[in-house]
């Protein structure tokens, strides 16, 4: 979702016309293109509209992040998230998947290194739940 595209669903959110939208910051012939992607807005101008209305910054990124990163990242980031679930899981079988995924990547080295840590995190998720188990059953704490 592009920055207009993204003003304009928290507009019609906020169930407000264009021209309330910007006024007092910009005109609303400028808005009009900003929201039809003809025009670009700058930083500061951006940051009034979001701040006067109250629009959570953060959660404005996140509707426009997906178009400013590159595919790699989004890969990277998407293989970050499921192995994050995997290891909150403790999947094995699902982290082996990941593993050969990356294997088939341009970047080995950079991937390897996090599914190293996600494994890393997972044997000691396995690990924890085990010894809480064994606690669970023997009714005495093992460190």
């Amino acid at each position: 979702m592009t920055i207009g595209e993204a003003l304009r669903k928290e507009r019609l959110k906020l169930g407000l016309t264009q021209s309330q939208m910007c006024e007092g910051i910009v005109s609303r012939p400028f808005y009009a293109k900003v929201e039809s992607g003809k025009h670009s807005i700058n930083a500061d101008l951006l940051f009034k509209i979001l701040t006067i209305h109250q629009i959570d910054v953060v959660e404005f990124y996140s509707l426009i992040k997906d178009i400013y990163i590159s595919p790699q990242e989004k890969l990277l980031q998407q293989l970050q998230d499921n192995m994050e679930f995997a290891v909150n899981t403790v999947d094995f079988q699902k982290l082996e998947k990941y593993k050969k995924k990356i294997l088939l990547t341009n970047n080995k080295i950079y991937f390897m290194v996090i599914l190293l840590k996600y494994y890393q995190s997972a044997l000691k998720v396995s690990i924890k739940s085990n010894k809480i188990q064994l606690y669970m059953i023997s009714g005495t704490q093992k460190n």
